[in-house]
């Protein structure tokens, strides 16, 4: 089985649309939290749900694109006719579907870690620079980045059972 996650992951990376995925994952996040940060007034951002909400966007933005790389990716194998060589190699689809829905659980766990981050750098010192004192705890913060790379990796399972 490990053997097959193994070709699964190397298929993911090989592939131009996850990179790109990526990209444009980090990218949304941070320019939805800049957004959010920059047109929101200070008292809206001020309290605990403005600052879950702009420190949730990137694991909301990872979580969408997960959803769509799993069904890409596992649905684009079917449309290619690559689903044949592996089929060929490991008969067994459902040893083959698992291993899909396990490399775009990982998948996604690496969009949803890599949003998180870029929203997180980018949050705090939009906040601090507009004098925004989040009223959230270390702990809640710790949380709300938890749930989002987890958000970002359970879509990605979506994701790949749907396309599969």
């Amino acid at each position: 089985m490990s053997r097959l996650i193994a070709a699964e992951l190397l298929k993911l990376r090989t592939t131009r649309v996850v990179p790109g995925l990526l990209v444009a994952s980090v990218a949304l996040s941070v320019l939805m939290a800049a957004l959010i940060v920059l047109l929101s007034s200070t008292s809206d951002i001020g309290g605990g749900t403005g600052g879950r909400l702009v420190l949730s966007s990137g694991g909301i933005v990872a979580g969408i694109l997960a959803l769509l790389l799993g069904i890409v990716t596992t649905a684009g194998e079917y449309r290619h006719g690559t689903i044949l060589p592996t089929l060929l190699t490991n008969p067994d689809r459902l040893r083959v579907t698992v291993a899909q829905i396990v490399a775009n659980t990982l998948a996604g766990a690496v969009l949803g870690l890599a949003s998180v981050v870029g929203t997180a750098a980018v949050s705090f010192p939009l906040l601090a620079s507009r004098d925004v004192a989040v009223a959230l705890s270390a702990a809640q913060v710790t949380g709300i980045f938890v749930g989002g790379v987890c958000f970002a990796a359970l879509s990605g399972t979506l994701g790949a059972a749907f396309g599969g």
